[in-house]
């Protein structure tokens, strides 16, 4: 991260961290406790050209950061500081830009763009590896950089600890992404992935169930545009969506993946505009914010799963007093006229912001709040306004026409008006959640109906074949029992016949015997 970057993140104590780069150069830093009753300032380093932050599974904070000749490595692990330096640069007339850092198992993969001459827009994309020990240099490519682009590359470890590393090259017609896989601690061969016309100001990529979703920041013919570039992981391009246009600047575009749903944001002057994808990308929508609340990128290290850490891109209010705009109650319908974009508020769920300082209105129920308690909170919304109104009246029935109502009623019943908007979005993303978790059990429901269909006809089968078996058992049994009588007369007969016979001899004998 370079000089105007952001980066915040909270520790084990839930303590709010935020690193910055100063206009003199100076690595400094601030924690503000979760009870806001403490805050800690102070600087790490001074001459410091780039930075970037990770954390480990432990909660330690591990930096890397460049000064004039040296990458130097810095640890804080429970309040306590520790910094070496693990690699010296060559030369002078050299730049190091876009610094990464991704910590896999105990390897720090850091990764940077080195210029030789930083007056030129040819740089070379580097690996360092840290094992903690040594420090072992990987050249990766040679790349015509964007003087206009904000990055050049990015870098997305993979749930199999492997890094997919995406980056751009302009040839003077096209800028070309290229990409390639580090595995083993060895870099696969480069492969194109697409090429686009115009200049391409940014992309930041973000990887959404089994896809990976680029949002492509680019300016061609007077007109700024975003596209959203759907890559079915990694390699192979399933669609390019054409998100946004405007003849304004564009800026700070980025991807957010917020209980399951992808969403885009993006600057154009001070006003910020998002999208949701749901089946796909909705109409851009304007956000409602108060016009004199400055809104800043920011990266954020964000805890995901098994105690790691991924570092995002997100929008909040500038400082002092951090917000970080999560989508806590955005509409997520693909119809955006669905609802009022100047209806649709933001939640600052980070710090304790008064909401008055920052949005344009006040709305307070909860993502998380069960239905009962929304629909309870929405009657007493309606009792209180109703009995304003009714006071306001002078005891006259409200059924008839009323005239015009004092200034206080009308704002009271406005805002009533508005909570009640905010609750049916609230109602209407609960809603839209539960059809998908219900169409979800349906399927799996259908499917192991089909399952259980299958072994039925299974288990008929091989009754039907278990009562043909048995048949067939009695049929050979009761032909067993026939052969066994007519073996046991057959042997019957015999012996008479041998009976028979021996007395003849017999007799025959004693007859020639009387004879003589």
């Amino acid at each position: 991260m370079k000089k105007g970057d952001h980066l915040v993140f909270k520790d084990k104590k839930n303590s709010l961290w935020e690193f910055n780069l100063t206009e003199d150069k100076s690595l400094v830093y601030s924690a503000v406790a979760e009870d806001e009753t403490s805050k800690e300032e102070g600087r790490i380093d001074s001459d410091v050209m780039e930075f970037a932050v990770d954390i480990d599974d432990k909660g330690v904070v591990h930096f890397v950061y460049i000064t004039k000749d040296s990458l130097k490595y810095c640890t804080l692990d429970e309040g306590q500081w520790s910094s070496k330096t693990i690699y010296r640069f060559e030369g002078k007339n050299f730049a190091i830009r876009e610094l990464g850092l991704y910590l896999i198992g105990k390897d720090a993969n850091i990764f940077y763009i080195f210029q030789k001459d930083f007056n030129v827009n040819i740089g070379t994309i580097c690996h360092c590896l840290w094992d903690g020990e040594k420090a072992s240099i990987n050249i990766i490519s040679d790349i015509n950089m964007l003087p206009t682009g904000r990055v050049n590359y990015q870098a997305e470890v993979l749930k199999n600890g492997d890094i997919w590393l995406l980056f751009i090259s302009n040839d003077g017609r096209e800028v070309l992404f290229k990409s390639c896989i580090y595995s083993n601690r060895v870099f696969s061969s480069i492969g194109l992935l697409y090429a686009l016309k115009g200049n391409s100001m940014d992309f930041h990529m973000v990887n959404y169930g089994n896809e990976y979703h680029i949002l492509n920041l680019s300016y061609d013919n007077q007109n700024y545009m975003l596209e959203d570039i759907c890559i079915e992981s990694p390699g192979k391009i399933k669609s390019i969506t054409k998100l946004y246009q405007d003849n304004r600047p564009i800026s700070d575009s980025l991807l957010l993946v917020y209980e399951n749903i992808l969403w885009a944001f993006w600057k154009v002057e001070n006003k910020v505009f998002y999208s949701s994808l749901t089946g796909r990308l909705s109409k851009a929508q304007e956000l409602s914010i108060s016009p004199d609340v400055k809104v800043n990128l920011y990266y954020y290290l964000d805890q995901v799963r098994d105690g790691k850490y991924k570092k995002k891109r997100i929008l909040g209010t500038a400082s002092p007093n951090i917000n970080l705009i999560f989508p806590d109650r955005l509409p997520i319908s693909e119809d955006a006229d669905t609802f009022s974009s100047n209806d649709s508020k933001m939640t600052g769920v980070e710090t304790s912001v008064p909401s008055d300082s920052v949005w344009s209105g006040q709305y307070h129920v909860s993502s998380q709040s069960s239905l009962k308690e929304i629909m309870e909170s929405s009657r007493r919304e309606w009792r209180q306004a109703l009995d304003k109104i009714k006071c306001n009246t002078s005891g006259k029935s409200i059924d008839k026409s009323p005239p015009a109502a004092p200034p206080s009623c009308a704002q009271s019943y406005k805002g009533w008006s508005s909570e009640m908007r905010q609750n049916l979005v609230v109602l209407a993303r609960q809603k839209l959640e539960l059809e998908k978790k219900y169409n979800k059990l349906n399927e799996e429901k259908l499917s192991l109906e089909e399952e259980a269909d299958k072994l039925k006809k299974l288990l008929d089968e091989e009754r039907s074949q278990k009562d043909a078996l048995q048949e067939k058992i009695r049929q050979l049994e009761t032909t067993l029992k026939e052969l066994e009588e007519e073996n046991h007369k057959l042997k019957n007969d015999l012996e008479v016949e041998m009976n028979r016979g021996i007395l003849d001899i017999i007799c025959r004998r004693i007859k020639g015997k009387t004879q003589s």
